[in-house]
């Protein structure tokens, strides 16, 4: 069973107008004693966001060995210098321009570029594509977990599916109210990556608001 950790549960502040006046990814790590794993990686100007938290549980960013990008904006790639034996994950879909934010990871031969709607890890593990914030947008699909913060035990679903969705569900609303994100590229996508991972989820953990419970454990 993967142990997944919420080490930092995101935020985004607007202003009056709307404009987005500060933003950090959600960022999430999950291990099942052999991978450590993360799943986006904060803010260029928020290290400490995810630095901090690592420490708190006992790891260095030498000890990641693989991470996750749920899609490549600036609040969700920062710090990628930091993991320097960790192999990153993007979608072909984000495009050549924006992928080539990886050059440095590439030319070690530390990154993946992935390609279709399906992908299958190891270990059980799953990438969805759940385009519409951006092209290239995909979750990362767990089948049993045990989930916890920086401050509780959250929940133990031995059969249930948690979805690591990044900004397909930036926060609550988006999934509980079937709204398309504020910031897109496709809002029928939107809502087809909203659908698809609201079918799925007994879990979801969000791009900005940390996790949302939507079905109790199978009983």
């Amino acid at each position: 069973m993967w142990k997944v950790k919420l080490l930092y549960e995101g935020l985004i502040e607007r202003s009056v107008w709307g404009d987005v006046l500060r933003a950090c990814s959600t960022i999430t790590y999950l291990t099942d004693g052999t991978e450590h794993i993360l799943v986006d990686i904060g803010h260029p100007s928020h290290a400490m966001m995810v630095l901090g938290p690592l420490r708190q549980v006992g790891l260095t960013p030498e000890t990641i060995t693989k991470v996750v990008i749920t899609h490549i904006h600036r609040d969700h790639v920062g710090n990628r210098d930091a993991f320097v034996n960790a192999r990153f994950y993007v979608h072909e879909k984000e495009g050549s321009e924006y992928i080539s934010v990886f050059d440095p990871q590439k030319e070690d031969g530390r990154l993946e570029v992935v390609k279709g709607d399906d992908i299958q890890l190891d270990n059980g593990l799953k990438l969805i594509h759940t385009p519409g914030h951006s092209w290239g947008s995909m979750s990362l699909v767990v089948e049993g977990f045990e989930l916890s913060t920086l401050k509780e035990e959250v929940c133990t679903m031995e059969d249930g599916v948690l979805v690591i969705a990044g900004d397909a569900v930036p926060n609550h609303g988006n999934i509980q109210k079937d709204i398309a994100p504020l910031f897109r590229v496709d809002k029928t996508a939107c809502h087809s990556s909203l659908a698809r991972i609201r079918e799925m989820a007994d879990v979801v953990i969000t791009g900005h608001q940390g996790y949302l419970v939507l079905k109790k454990e199978k009983q």
